[in-house]
């Protein structure tokens, strides 16, 4: 099986560690003009389902008495 390919290093070339970052983990994709990202609509989800299942309080704190 060929391996994924490596992240650009970010200390050599940010720019192209920021967009390899970001096709790798299928959050955004060019846009049609030069420059631009077209968003996923996914990734807007995941903090509005943690903040419903999430509670307030961390693991293994008991509410206020």
């Amino acid at each position: 099986m060929a391996k994924a390919p490596a992240l650009t290093s970010r200390a050599d070339d940010f720019p192209r560690w920021y967009q390899d970052l970001i096709t790798k983990a299928e959050l955004a994709d060019n846009g049609p003009v030069r420059g631009t990202m077209v968003i996923r609509p996914y990734p807007g989800t995941c903090p509005r389902t943690a903040g419903r299942n999430w509670s307030g309080r961390p693991p293994g704190v008991p509410p206020p008495a």
